[in-house]
């Protein structure tokens, strides 16, 4: 951080180094500002922290898969629903968290989310990571990247009602 002649900071990123100029040895150096990069950071990670706080309050599953199948955001309350910790869930998929029948109905919906486009919803079966049938209301979202293509599909899904274990 340098103080420009107003009193103002101004963020610099430094490079300095020795170089050979004329034969004598020179130090060399170059200073960048990078106040506004420091500034776009900052608002940056603001963001992150509301959106993680939004979605952390939320009384719902909220989660993401890639176009792989493998989930690549949980919430806790998904966690607690699942009755693992995040590092457990993240980087599976549905055939490492449930039942066989189930996994391959969750990824057939997945797929069509990936190439249609189109947002689903419906109420389905899932199991809880003890093993309780129960019944959620589920929206499946995809999410695009910048070139308008498909690379995830976000979850939302709210508990309707429970079973009996099978």
């Amino acid at each position: 951080v340098l103080r420009r002649k107003d009193g103002s900071k101004a963020y610099v990123e430094l490079n300095a180094g020795t170089i050979t100029y004329q034969g004598k040895l020179t130090d060399l150096a170059f200073v960048r500002d990078i106040t506004e990069r420091k500034r776009a950071e900052e608002a940056l990670r603001q963001s992150k922290n509301l959106f993680q706080s939004l979605i952390e309050a939320l009384p719902q599953n909220i989660f993401s898969k890639d176009v792989e199948g493998r989930f690549t955001f949980v919430n806790q309350c998904f966690c607690m629903t699942e009755g693992k910790s995040s590092a457990d869930i993240i980087g599976k998929t549905d055939f490492d968290l449930n039942p066989p029948e189930l996994a391959k109905k969750y990824r057939e919906d997945d797929r069509q989310i990936i190439e249609t486009g189109q947002i689903f919803e419906t109420v389905e079966e899932h199991q809880s990571g003890d093993g309780k049938k129960l019944y959620v209301q589920i929206i499946k979202t995809p999410i695009y990247n910048i070139k308008g293509q498909v690379v995830a599909s976000l979850f939302k899904d709210k508990y309707i009602s429970g079973g009996s274990t099978d």
